[in-house]
């Protein structure tokens, strides 16, 4: 168990008076001002002004580089979230090898491009690998990974160009 802090007293009180200089009554602000002087005096001996001072301008808890920490190890548990969700919804939807395509009215002949639901969820787990991505090209990306769970939705040949030039960039195979 750890000590007590012995500003916490001090430093609440403390914050009380600071509070009530916002006050719109002038007796008030005046009275906090004065309590604040007279708390600091009264304290002098047994407190360290230092430590209110360095209390005030670092408050008790994490330090920089704990909340980075915290924020990386977020960051991390997201990804592998989102990538462990992409692989059920894969597996629910059917294997990425599953031949379903609808890529002959793109222009990209029938048996060799896998069927575009799979190519869009792969080029949205892969899209940080997608060289000058822009806003625009990304939010087509989601879209199009979004409307795979819509199995009465067919993209025009034109989204279908789209998204098949972006999984060739990416190798041309689903991995």
């Amino acid at each position: 168990m750890s000590a007590p802090d012995p500003l916490a007293a001090f430093a609440k009180k403390l914050a009380a008076c600071i509070r009530l200089l916002t006050s719109n009554r002038g007796g008030e602000v005046d009275a906090a001002a004065q309590g604040i002087v007279r708390m600091l005096l009264a304290n002098s001996g047994t407190i360290d002004l230092h430590a209110v001072a360095e209390r005030l301008e670092t408050p008790p808890g994490m330090n920089e580089a704990t909340k980075e920490k915290i924020r990386k190890a977020l960051k991390d548990e997201r990804a592998a979230g989102y990538a462990e969700g992409v692989r059920a919804m894969e597996a629910k939807q059917g294997s990425a090898d599953t031949f379903r395509s609808t890529s002959a009215s793109a222009g990209f002949g029938t048996s060799n491009m896998p069927d575009w639901r799979d190519v869009a969820r792969y080029v949205q787990r892969e899209k940080s690998r997608v060289r000058g991505l822009n806003d625009r090209t990304e939010e087509f990306i989601d879209d199009m990974a979004s409307r795979t769970v819509n199995p009465y939705y067919n993209p025009s040949s034109r989204q279908l160009g789209w998204l098949n030039s972006l999984f060739l960039r990416l190798g041309g195979k689903i991995t």
